[in-house]
């Protein structure tokens, strides 16, 4: 028994002497080795970020090169988003039952395969299923994404860690769609899809190196029970509304951004928008995680929900001046960002280890509901009322809970 204790002692004490070398540690029994083994993982995340934003942003114009509708282009990504919605409810509690590299792999594998259907046959309807098969691979990928780069994050550096990982969204979006425009204008659908299927595979094999923490047997069971538990509290459900109200603004930037800058005419390139609204949210992802470690969720959670507010709304003045675009895309850039980024480091502050992927699905699940919700608002409201006004209200939809909540943060910690 003496033996089994003093080795246990010992084993702590070089978890502890690895700590003082390394920024990556997790306690004894959940201990991920290595700022190599972090490398790895942002590697392969990347890359799997990279064929998910392609896919986004090009399968809608690949559907119309083929002869589809407009319909058709935005019901592929409807599709999408509504299957990972449900299919999350499956594989967010499996990542905590199976750990999280199982559903790592799972998402790097569909991702790199889904190419392959679209290289082996051209046909709209293919691509449906296609998507609904793309799907598992977004419901597996991205809350264990985020629960792994949580679990290697130091104690009070979650923030800071998860501020990493979601640069790497940032990076992907900005790299990835015009990168996959410039190969189907040079050399053709065929290639995209051809260098998209080497991306998937070498991401797939980034993520087979990655170690991950192994949980501990007794909390890999009834993650669902309580699950239903962890959401039932004020807290995590006050969480979730903020990440809600950042993916309404999202929503409507996403979808009619560009659709309002084109009508005014004054940009050559509307999407310029998006490029200084990437610049914004990689400066937030630099700092915000940071500042939420150093001081408190709460007191960077909210301003930066009510910046996104602010952000949105001044496009309502896009049509009388375009001297705002330019500052207004970076402050919903970091606004969105480090909204996005202290919500989520948030949520994993106030739930169990045990069901953190289950809950993180449950976050990236709001988000696409919400992305959804905008998009069918914006456009509803757009038929009775001008476009820049329905930016406007969105942005104050967003913009006036979180200025009460910021007059309600009083003292350093995160309280709402």
């Amino acid at each position: 028994m003496k033996g089994n204790t003093k080795a246990q002692t010992d084993g702590e004490k070089m978890i502890m002497f690895y700590r003082k070398k390394s920024d990556i540690y997790l306690p004894p029994e959940q201990f991920v080795s290595g700022i190599g083994n972090w490398a790895l993982f942002l590697s392969g995340a990347f890359l799997v970020f990279i064929n998910f934003f392609v896919s986004l942003t090009i399968l809608p114009y690949y559907v119309l090169q083929i002869g589809g509708t407009e319909f058709q282009s935005g019901l592929q990504n409807t599709v999408f988003f509504l299957a990972s919605v449900l299919l999350r409810f499956y594989f967010g509690p499996l990542a905590d039952k199976k750990g999280r590299k199982l559903l790592l792999l799972i998402g790097s594998f569909v991702f790199a395969t889904t190419p392959v259907i679209l290289l082996l046959h051209t046909s709209m309807w293919l691509l449906v299923p296609a998507r609904i098969y793309q799907a598992i691979g977004a419901a597996a990928f991205l809350s264990s994404g985020s629960s792994l780069a949580a679990d290697m994050a130091p104690d009070g550096k979650t923030g800071t860690f998860l501020g990493l990982y979601r640069m790497l969204i940032t990076l992907a979006l900005l790299f990835g769609p015009p990168t996959a425009f410039f190969i189907i204008n040079t050399a053709g659908f065929r290639v995209l899809f051809l260098v998209s299927i080497m991306i998937g595979f070498l991401s797939f094999a980034l993520i087979a190196f990655v170690n991950t923490p192994i949980l501990p047997a007794d909390d890999q069971s009834g993650s669902l029970a309580i699950l239903r538990l962890v959401l039932a509290k004020s807290n995590v459900c006050t969480v979730l509304s903020g990440i809600a109200l950042a993916s309404l603004g999202y929503g409507a930037i996403l979808t009619f951004a560009i659709v309002l800058i084109s009508q005014i005419g004054k940009i050559g390139n509307p999407g310029i928008y998006f490029v200084y609204f990437g610049v914004g949210g990689i400066a937030a992802n630099l700092s915000t995680g940071y500042l939420s470690d150093r001081f408190s969720r709460a007191s960077v959670a909210w301003p930066a929900l009510a910046l996104l507010g602010v952000g949105t709304i001044s496009l309502f003045f896009a049509p009388y001046t375009s001297v705002m675009l330019i500052p207004g895309s970076m402050v919903a850039g970091y606004g969105l960002s480090g909204a996005y980024l202290v919500f989520i480091a948030w949520l994993i502050d106030v739930t169990d280890q045990r069901v953190r992927a289950a809950v993180l699905s449950v976050q990236e699940s709001a988000i696409d509901v919400s992305v959804a919700a905008a998009s069918l608002l914006v456009g509803a409201a757009s038929r009775w009322i001008e476009l820049p006004s329905a930016f406007a209200a969105i942005g104050f939809i967003v913009l006036v809970p979180a200025a009460v909540l910021i007059i309600r943060t009083r003292r350093p910690r995160d309280t709402v």
